[in-house]
């Protein structure tokens, strides 16, 4: 068996069929099939004899090559294939040509510029593995059927500004120069997985009406995809973006996966649109996403209601003046919350986790998001984050005992700092609860009784007079000397100042609540205001800070 040829690029690899002396072209084709050409003379360039189709020699005839290319196409007609496999095309211009039949450039070469600018390729075109070593142009080229640029080598500089009715793909392809997709349209999957970008790489104002895939690419220089609509799931898991990358003014309105991508440099996302259907399905994914200059990385005027960033590190990430979704209260909260975790696996729980899903993963980007905000001085968006974190600590509970995690959510301590103060976010609640507090408790000191100690005027204490309880209510309003409302607000205003000088911490009081029950209740008051006034000045501070 005769071994592959050296045809001076990997992509011209070929074999030949086992006979030592053979008047015909021994290249293999498509489907396996010999060429069976008649050889041309070129030993300086072609060490095994090929026919003039597949020969290296620079020198070869470019009117008779055009020649047979024609015959190719006229043969194969509109129902056959144009096979161009390993061919080494001397010119390529072949600009508003119509190809009726499936054409197959598999392997082939292209040493000069290849003009396809609006050629017609009524059954598609297949270039997997050609070589394309100066410009190459695909502008306004129509693809009756699907595009195949698999492993395909670009030196020059590349236009694709072009609309693909069907699928293109250009899996594991690579691109020296710039890459020039601006303007095309994609109505079938766009599939560029593997892709190197070695040059710049230009989306911008491309249409995506189907999937798109850039799974796994490497972008070496600058990308652009301003302005670029993305109608489907668009894939940029795993991706690296060596330089800067812009998505400015991008439209995403279904999935955008960032999912392990790597920015090296800075990236845009200023008035991208993300989406925003008030689903349960995510819009854009940064999970175990990496920014390595994270201050780079800016999102502006963007809605992030349906955005995941669990296991991302956000906290030096730009935010500013983007919306996130929000709880009934109106506090801003993560998607993370109420995602389908059959969209996010990561976030659904262990096997023997109790609960709904994974509320400590969550509370850690709700911490680095406090701190991003925290950092920039923006205290009321810090504050929203800092309510999510703590929610996510009263949600999170390890008992596997349902009616256990119920008390734990509603009534321990975390959850009572939920109610008295929206976890320190609100200064108004403690301030309504110590009203309250205030009422219950001069509504309950006259049930134990309030004793009156009152100095003489030598400044001796008098003796215990009988307690100002609600057994006494009636001889008290009857002893009043005045109108029964102002003798019934005499009464409890006793108890009223007796409620403020406890919660005032004063020790000198004049009607003090009865041993023991009384004191009982006086410590609980203590107790129960100063927490609230804690809580009051701490949200006064947070709110109010500079």
């Amino acid at each position: 068996m005769l071994q592959s040829l050296d045809m001076s690029a990997p992509s011209t690899s070929w074999q030949a069929q086992p006979v030592t002396h053979l008047p015909l072209c021994p290249v293999l084709m498509h489907q396996n099939k010999f060429c069976g050409l008649p050889l041309h003379a070129a030993p300086t360039f072609d060490p095994i004899p090929v026919c003039l189709m597949h020969s290296l020699d620079p020198a070869k005839d470019d009117a008779q090559f055009q020649q047979e290319i024609n015959s190719i196409v006229k043969n194969a007609a509109s129902g056959g294939v144009a096979d161009f496999t390993r061919f080494v095309f001397p010119t390529a211009q072949y600009m508003v040509r119509t190809f009726p039949p499936m054409c197959i450039f598999n392997n082939a070469v292209f040493s000069q510029e290849a003009n396809f600018y609006s050629a017609v390729f009524e059954h598609g075109a297949t270039f997997e593995s050609a070589h394309f070593k100066d410009e190459a142009s695909f502008t306004r080229a129509q693809f009756g059927a699907k595009a195949n640029f698999h492993s395909a080598v670009f030196e020059g500089e590349t236009h694709f500004s072009t609309d693909f009715a069907h699928d293109v793909s250009f899996v594991m392809a690579r691109f020296l120069k710039e890459a020039g997709f601006n303007n095309s349209s994609f109505a079938g999957e766009a599939i560029f997985s593997s892709v190197k970008f070695e040059g710049d790489a230009v989306f911008a104002r491309a249409v995506f009406h189907n999937e798109a895939d850039f799974g796994n690419a490497d972008f070496f220089q600058r990308a652009f995809f301003a302005y670029a609509t993305f109608e489907q799931d668009a894939d940029f898991f795993w991706t690296r973006f060596t330089l800067n990358v812009d998505f400015d003014h991008t439209t995403f309105l279904k999935k955008a996966n960032f999912g392990e991508a790597v920015f090296h440099a800075g990236v845009e996302f200023r008035e991208t649109k993300f989406r925003q259907d008030g689903g349960q399905l995510p819009g854009p994914i940064f999970s175990v996403t990496q920014f390595m200059l994270p201050e780079a990385a800016v999102f502006y005027r963007n809605h992030l209601g349906q955005a995941l960033f669990y296991n991302c590190d956000v906290s030096r990430l730009t935010f500013s003046s983007v919306h996130w979704s929000a709880r009934s209260n109106g506090k801003g909260r993560l998607f993370e919350e109420s995602v389908d975790l059959e969209a996010a696996p990561d976030l659904a729980p262990a096997e023997d986790e109790p609960n709904e899903r994974d509320y400590s993963l969550i509370a850690e980007t709700y911490q680095q998001l406090k701190k991003n905000y925290d950092d920039r001085k923006d205290y009321w968006t810090a504050g929203d984050f800092h309510y999510g974190e703590m929610e996510m600590k009263r949600l999170h509970s390890p008992r596997k005992n349902r009616a256990v995690r119920w008390l734990h959510r509603n009534l321990g301590l975390v959850a009572w700092y939920r109610y008295a103060s929206e976890y320190g976010e609100s200064y108004v609640r403690p301030l309504l609860a110590l009203v309250v507090v205030l009422a219950v408790f001069t509504l309950l000191f006259p049930l134990p009784g309030l004793v009156v100690s009152k100095p003489d005027t030598q400044g001796n204490a008098p003796p215990l007079l009988s307690p100002l309880s609600y057994g006494d209510f009636s001889d008290y309003i009857h002893a009043y000397n005045g109108p029964r409302i102002a003798a019934a607000l005499a009464f409890f205003g006793h108890s009223l100042m007796t409620a403020l000088s406890v919660a005032g911490f004063q020790k000198e009081l004049i009607y003090q609540p009865a041993y023991p029950w009384g004191r009982s209740l006086a410590l609980l008051e203590l107790l129960l205001t100063s927490t609230l006034i804690t809580f009051f000045l701490r949200a006064l501070r947070r709110q109010f800070r500079r």
